[in-house]
């Protein structure tokens, strides 16, 4: 499929739509979120066809973003902020799609931006008593163990849900890190970079709170999953990460913590927030997320700017809940 040379019918067509479907199902891409971006394409060419058909530009993808925020996008007025995130990431994935048909050298919507002036970012971190608080609440059993080691995970390394689920016994070592000396890291399964694990310094409360936990699960090999479901007929076998946010949202309810968005999502902008008090950088606070790019992280510096780096990255500057080890 030649870009210089698109045409409408290509673009509709049911070849166009199996082979996007194939890339994104490559690139671990849910079935829903397959059949949303195909979907959520459709109005852009529809919009590209009225105006003329221009070259796919970094420019024309921006005027299309201006468009869906305009009164004119949506057919009883303005589009809500869902749709106009899921069009514009479906537009950007599938000029990812072209490039990677070598089509172009860099992708023209890399830098087309799902969020919106109205959006702030979905979160609402918490301090670090209400964190206490919060995991003071998990029970003793080997599933209270299990997720008071994630809650710590999420809060002060900013590990997401699912990637916690995605990982194994072997991933937690102790190895030497960028200075040269031994910690105990974690392997961390990255979702921003599709899938490769990358080394994050465990932090004390962390540290302290798998000890407990693997000391009263049952032995797994390397390669058999770290957190695992601890009772009933699924016993043994890997964690959840929607039953994971199900009882996050649970403890958060008991305790009376509210929060903006998702549980998990609140606990992971939490350590984001700690390391910014505590002097983190951008590049640290994107090193911490493991996102690829540098804008991703710069959000969260609204309250506060980058101060002096220090060499174990940002994970290790969240001092906040140390005694919890």
């Amino acid at each position: 499929m030649d870009p210089n040379a698109l045409t409408t019918s290509t673009l509709r067509s049911e070849t166009t739509r199996q082979a996007f479907s194939r890339w994104l199902r490559q690139e671990d891409r849910t079935k829903g979120t397959v059949q949303s971006y195909w979907k959520q394409f459709l109005p852009f060419v529809d919009w590209w066809e009225a105006h003329g058909r221009p070259a796919w530009t970094p420019s024309v993808f921006d005027r299309y973003r201006s468009f869906l925020e305009s009164d004119e996008a949506g057919q009883h007025g303005a589009l809500s902020i869902k749709t106009i995130k899921l069009r514009v990431l479906a537009v950007r994935a599938f000029a990812a799609f072209l490039t990677s048909q070598s089509h172009w050298k860099v992708n023209p919507a890399q830098y087309l931006s799902a969020r919106t002036p109205m959006d702030p970012l979905r979160s609402d971190p918490l301090e670090a008593p209400a964190i206490k608080h919060l995991v003071a609440q998990f029970e003793t059993s080997e599933g209270g163990l299990r997720d008071r080691a994630i809650a710590l995970l999420l809060a002060t390394m900013g590990v997401r849900i699912v990637e916690c689920c995605r990982l194994n016994c072997g991933d937690y070592i102790f190895d030497r890190y960028l200075d040269g000396k031994k910690h105990w890291l974690l392997r961390v399964p990255s979702r921003s970079y599709r899938w490769r694990r990358k080394r994050l310094v465990v932090t004390d409360p962390v540290k302290a709170s798998l000890d407990r936990y693997l000391a009263c699960r049952p032995p797994g090999e390397p390669e058999e999953p770290l957190f695992i479901v601890s009772d009933g007929r699924f016993r043994g076998q890997r964690v959840d990460p929607g039953g994971v946010g199900i009882r996050l949202s649970k403890a958060f309810r008991a305790t009376g913590i509210a929060h903006a968005s998702s549980a998990g999502h609140s606990l992971r902008l939490s350590a984001v927030q700690f390391a910014i008090e505590n002097g983190a950088t951008e590049a640290e606070v994107q090193k911490m997320l493991r996102v690829r790019h540098r804008e991703s992280a710069r959000k969260h510096f609204d309250k506060a700017g980058s101060k002096q780096p220090v060499i174990l990255g940002a994970e290790r500057l969240v001092t906040q809940l140390s005694d919890l080890s």
